[in-house]
């Protein structure tokens, strides 16, 4: 089972997380659940105090080619990405925030090919995001966002099984249109 080695990474980045938590006076502010035709997963909002940003911290599945039926299972990717607050307008019921940051983002996806089926690869890259959060007065927070990822994304070759190619990671730009909804339960 190639997925279960997976899971010892994931337990211990989340204990790294919650040990910085608690040497640098981070609290988790709110936790999310991310849907968008390109990726799907979960999230997690970190806020310093005194600071004027937030970081999320995401696991998210890759979904190209699973949507359209070309591929049976998702990509993995592991997203960070520091947002400052450009703006924030208050509202009757909700507090709007207008956001920009930047980042990292690493997993094993496939990237867009003219192939039916594309080899899955390492993708590393830096990523920007934009969007906006509404925050309400009730538990629940709503946010939309826009994501460009510029990487690089290494794959064994389709044609010549023995040969790696190394190439951009052109579904990064190439799907940065499609929005994210993400809907957060805050605490």
């Amino acid at each position: 089972m190639r997925h279960n080695r997976a899971l010892p990474i994931i337990l211990t980045l989340i204990g790294c997380l919650v040990a910085t938590q608690a040497t640098c006076q981070i609290r988790i502010s709110r936790v999310g659940v991310v849907s968008s035709l390109k990726d799907m997963g979960i999230t997690l909002q970190t806020v310093k105090s005194g600071s004027t940003g937030f970081n999320s911290y995401s696991l998210l599945c890759n979904m190209y080619g699973v949507i359209s039926g070309n591929e049976t299972w998702p990509g993995i990717k592991l997203h960070w990405c520091h947002q400052e607050i450009l703006a924030s307008k208050e509202f009757r019921d909700c507090h709007c925030f207008l956001y920009l940051g930047g980042g990292a983002c690493g997993g094993y996806v496939r990237d867009f090919s003219s192939l039916q089926h594309p080899s899955p690869g390492i993708m590393v890259s830096m990523t920007a995001d934009a969007g906006v959060l509404l925050r309400y007065r009730s538990d629940i927070d709503i946010a939309i966002d826009f994501s460009a990822e510029m990487g690089l994304h290494l794959r064994r070759d389709e044609t010549f099984e023995q040969r790696m190619n190394l190439s951009w990671y052109a579904n990064g730009l190439l799907n940065c249109w499609m929005p994210s909804l993400t809907i957060y339960y805050k605490f």
